[in-house]
């Protein structure tokens, strides 16, 4: 790096710090913190060099006379430490009421703009959008037009993919079904937890006396209605039109060809069900932020209360009360919620959550000295000789603390955990946790884990034992116990990560030990665990706090969507004609290993025909409308 007399280094991950350093004096102009009352009622965002001002009124003539003099302000401090703004990146976009009463047989008012020292900014016009980081927004913030946009570009990437693959020679129908997914998924759903919500929501009661308090109809809650969304029926089919076409490019097959067909030879599902689990799975997002994070705070949701944004000198502005939870507001059927809590309602309540982000300068408890950690892949893939290496372990380390965890899940879905604890040939210890319903094994390895490690470390105290040796049958429990760090579980690893770092700094002679086992394989101590969680899991009496674990709603979510297309494709084969195969099961995979371009296109027609048109799903036109953001 060469020194900088101006400006910040290029590529220096310092870079962006110093940047917001710089920056930050323009954002504290604005927001309620502001010495200037009018700059009070104005809100900056700011996303690296692209930032952008809003305010909220009932006149729009009165939002643009506050944002001129915003800007005049913005520009001042620009001057002021020699910065220029790009004119010509500048947009005005206004957004009305949603149901804003208007006289049909009145002429169109033009916008106001705002009268700038060095021009016009005018507003967009109806049918217009304003692009603002990859997001195409109208005036409606009905997301219409993005989705347009998107569908034209996922369009031209699709049509790149005939350079790559015919009929005849080019990629395989696996690899070409890769390309789609990385390249061309993800142009048409950008955005989608903005702008998708599904079908149907439920629309919380207004409050009958105050913000925040639900109506209340003779001492019980009153059911919230669901109500269609605006839009989706349109948005749905034009997605559709565009997997139909990629996928076209992926298996070559006839144009006849169903697209539910297609859709099963390619192992993708149908657009609708891979948006309703993106916006599951970033509701599960939510729910793991950081409890002062902005999003998780307007969210109303996981025993959060909506309080002080952390962003104190530039909190987000809340929609005027007149507009949100007046009489008129009620009369009219205004929405009383947001896409953001709407989002929020998706994922379980419950679900676990622990506040712990640990420097960059952490050291992973599997990279500590007095800890050895031995995974499956140290074996090779060979079980008869891992079952060899532990059990010759377990003869000759007999002094040493020796733990066995294994965890169980039952068809009901009840999990539950065990471990045993042997000492010179003999069992000191033994329990059995019953780790309830929404939780995966893995979750329940790892708090077998925890739940025998320590009483080995109080064991090993007692009896001044230097050495433990923790085995399981889970690869990926040991892996995250050694990284101390995990996306599910992590309230449990945090609490065995510094249980056993404690145990470690008494004494520098400490060991400890995290190592793979095979399961079922004959292995004394890991057998004894397993009968000990399968007693856990049929236990009636949890031993945990009952908490949803991320990797359960995670696996929630895939046979939520997955149900929904096993469903549509039942539906779809009774109008079938009986002379094809109609046992076909919806897998996210190819679901043949095709080794020529032409082997998909006959498998399409054996499982639909060339002649095979399902019968529509006929749905009835929404009649719900989108709030704005």
């Amino acid at each position: 790096m060469s020194p900088l007399d101006t400006g910040i280094p290029q590529g220096s991950p310092v870079s962006p710090i110093l940047f917001i350093i710089f920056i930050s004096s323009l954002l504290r102009l604005f927001g309620s913190h502001s010495p200037d009352p009018v700059l009070r009622r104005v809100r900056i965002i700011g996303y690296v060099d692209d930032s952008l001002l809003y305010t909220v009124s009932l006149s729009a003539q009165e939002n643009c006379e506050t944002l001129q003099y915003a800007y005049r302000v913005a520009q001042q401090w620009a001057t002021s430490v020699g910065l220029t703004f790009d004119p010509n990146k500048r947009e005005l976009i206004h957004f009305p009421p949603p149901r804003a009463r208007r006289d049909p047989s009145a002429a169109i008012e033009e916008l106001p703009s705002v009268e700038l020292e060095d021009g016009s900014v005018a507003a967009v016009k109806a049918g217009e959008t304003v692009r603002w980081l990859g997001y195409h927004l109208d005036t409606k913030l009905s997301f219409s037009r993005h989705v347009i946009i998107q569908c034209a570009k996922a369009r031209k990437a699709s049509q790149c993919m005939r350079m790559l693959v015919n009929t005849v020679r080019g990629l395989r129908a696996h690899d070409a079904r890769k390309l789609f997914i990385a390249c061309v998924m993800p142009i048409m759903t950008f955005g989608a937890p903005v702008w998708w919500l599904g079908r149907t929501r439920q629309e919380p009661q207004r409050p009958s006396v105050g913000r925040g308090q639900r109506a209340i109809l003779d001492g019980v809650e009153a059911p919230s209605p669901v109500i269609r969304n605006l839009g989706v029926v349109s948005k749905v089919r034009q997605l559709d039109k565009e997997q139909s076409f990629a996928l076209r490019m992926v298996l070559p097959v006839w144009r006849t060809t169903s697209t539910m067909a297609m859709q099963i030879e390619a192992g993708c599902m149908p657009v609708e069900y891979f948006l309703d689990r993106a916006i599951d799975r970033f509701a599960i997002r939510i729910s793991s932020l950081d409890r002062n994070h902005t999003l998780l705070r307007r969210a109303g949701a996981f025993g959060i209360e909506e309080g002080e944004s952390p962003t104190i000198y530039n909190p987000a502005q809340t929609p005027l009360l007149l507009l949100d939870a007046s009489a008129a507001a009620r009369s009219k059927g205004r929405r009383f919620s947001t896409r953001l809590t709407q989002l929020a309602k998706r994922c379980n309540q419950d679900i676990e959550w622990i506040q712990w982000s640990p420097p960059p300068w952490w050291l992973p408890l599997g990279e500590h000295e007095q800890v050895t950690t031995r995974l499956a892949g140290s074996f090779g893939g060979d079980r008869q000789g891992a079952k060899e290496v532990v059990l010759a372990e377990v003869r000759e380390q007999a002094g040493d603390v020796i733990v066995f965890t294994d965890g169980s899940r039952l068809e009901d879905g009840r999990t539950g955990a065990g471990w045993t604890a042997g000492w010179y040939g003999e069992e000191i210890a033994y329990r059995s946790l019953q780790t309830g319903t929404t939780r995966e094994v893995y979750d329940a390895e790892v708090m077998g884990l925890y739940d025998g490690s320590i009483f080995a470390f109080q064991y090993a105290r007692t009896n001044t034992i230097h050495n433990i040796r923790l085995y399981a049958d889970n690869d990926a429990a040991l892996q995250v116990l050694a990284a101390s760090f995990g996306n599910s579980s992590q309230p449990i690893i945090h609490l065995f990560d510094t249980a056993a770092r404690s145990w470690l700094e008494e004494d520098p002679r400490n060991r400890l030990w995290l190592s793979w086992v095979p399961g079922h394989e004959d292995v004394g101590g890991n057998e004894r665990a397993d009968q000990l969680a399968g007693v856990g899991a049929r236990s009636d009496n949890p031993t945990h706090r009952p908490a949803t674990s991320i990797s359960f709603a995670r696996r929630s979510v895939n046979e939520r969507s997955s149900k929904s297309w096993h469903a549509l494709w039942a539906a779809a084969i009774r109008d079938r004609s009986s002379c094809y195969e109609q046992d076909t099961a919806t897998s996210q995979t190819i679901t043949s290993d095709f080794n020529t371009r032409i082997q998909p296109c006959i498998a399409a027609a054996a499982h639909a025909g060339p002649h095979f048109t399902p019968s529509p799903a006929r749905h009835s036109q929404p009649t719900g409308t989108f709030s704005r953001i």
